[in-house]
């Protein structure tokens, strides 16, 4: 500069000295306290995180942001994880675990990998389970639930099982696995339902479904 004669670099090095770094941007962090339930997972944001299985039936307290969670037990962290931002998928350490639990805690992706390796109607039906938003945790267990079905009845019967409940959107455990203890999965659609030309009480798939599942 002219009247100081000199160039902003210079005055910019004799000032550097004097400056602090620039703080850190403020990260949003949310608490919540809860008990520990029995699968020693608690839900943030219906993404599913692990904790020590020794603090189950305690009280803890959670804290997340953006890229974190941690749990806290009387002020103490015990736990944490990187944030993921997958609706239903559980983030589980292996030293969490109980010995027992080796191997349970399956990701989405697992889950249809499964069912795939069953049939296409299987993958749908599961795809659709997996769907609810509002309870994930229970989708998931529904989901593993319905595909054990195929040790206990043979893949191909669930295939089929699935196949009928897909033509109905009958997205439930519960239906399924009544078609298979009723061996009512190749049972041909048309002989369950009542012929609208014969009669004037019409029923259609609903009807179906609620007989299914009452039965």
């Amino acid at each position: 500069m002219r009247i100081l004669k000199k160039s902003r670099k210079e005055l910019f090095e004799e000032e550097r000295k004097f400056l602090k770094p620039i703080a850190e941007p403020y990260k949003l962090t949310y608490w919540k306290t809860l008990k520990l339930g029995l699968d020693y997972h608690i839900n943030v944001e219906d993404t599913f995180y692990s904790v020590p299985y020794t603090y189950i039936h305690k009280r803890i307290d959670v804290a997340y942001s953006y890229n974190m969670v941690r749990v806290y037990y009387n002020s103490t962290q015990i736990a944490s994880h990187k944030r993921v931002f997958v609706k239903g998928q559980f983030v589980t350490q292996e030293d969490h675990k109980p010995k027992n639990h080796q191997h349970v805690f399956y990701s989405v992706d697992q889950i249809l990998n499964k069912a795939s390796n069953i049939g296409p109607n299987t993958t749908s039906f599961i795809q659709s389970m997996l769907s609810n938003k509002k309870n994930p945790k229970t989708s998931i267990k529904a989901s593993l639930n319905t595909l054990r079905l195929a040790k206990a009845y043979s893949a191909k019967r669930l295939e089929d099982a699935c196949t009928k409940a897909v033509s109905f959107s009958a997205y439930k455990y519960g239906f399924v696995k009544n078609l298979l203890e009723k061996n009512l999965e190749t049972d041909p659609i048309e002989q369950r339902q009542i012929n609208p030309t014969m009669h004037s009480n019409i029923r259609g798939s609903e009807y179906f479904v609620k007989e299914v599942e009452s039965q």
